[in-house]
């Protein structure tokens, strides 16, 4: 049996702009638990950003030996500047496998899944891989053989 993408991908989707501040991308990783976001404009997706990269962008911040605020990294952070520009994408009815391959050549951890040009979800490395397992490896129940006792 093949599972398609879009029977897994997370389709309620937080996304991020090219207008949007330091403290408004942590805001969207804390509130929404993701760790991923595609940056739109106009609805397009035209960049991913990750935890990791706002983290390795404050990282270089605070390098620099300077205590950094709240209020300097709202001014001086830029989306556009840590984002990965023209993510590669997959469509809804992608097989999971496929989409893992991609993610394991490419090196990175989430796709954004677009279907004529519009965000329809996001999968993540973590999605494809339990997906994977649950359908590969179903549970596997054991019993003593005893009445009423079963693990």
């Amino acid at each position: 049996m093949k599972i398609l993408v879009k029977t897994i991908m997370t389709d309620q989707i937080t996304v991020a702009g090219l207008d949007h501040k330091f403290s408004q991308v942590m805001e969207f990783f804390e509130k929404s638990g993701v760790r991923h976001l595609p940056v739109t404009d106009g609805g397009k997706v035209i960049g991913i950003i990750s935890a990791r990269d706002v983290m390795k962008d404050l990282y270089q911040q605070l390098s620099k030996g300077e205590a950094v605020t709240l209020k300097q990294m709202d001014e001086t952070f830029k989306v556009k500047d840590i984002m990965t520009p023209v993510p590669k994408t997959i469509p809804p009815d992608t097989e999971i496998e496929d989409a893992m391959a991609i993610l394991m050549n490419a090196g990175f951890h989430a796709l954004p899944v677009v279907e004529n040009d519009e965000l329809k979800g996001i999968v993540t490395y973590h999605d494809l891989l339990g997906a994977y397992f649950k359908e590969k490896r179903p549970p596997v129940h054991y019993t003593s053989g005893a009445p009423g006792f079963a693990v």
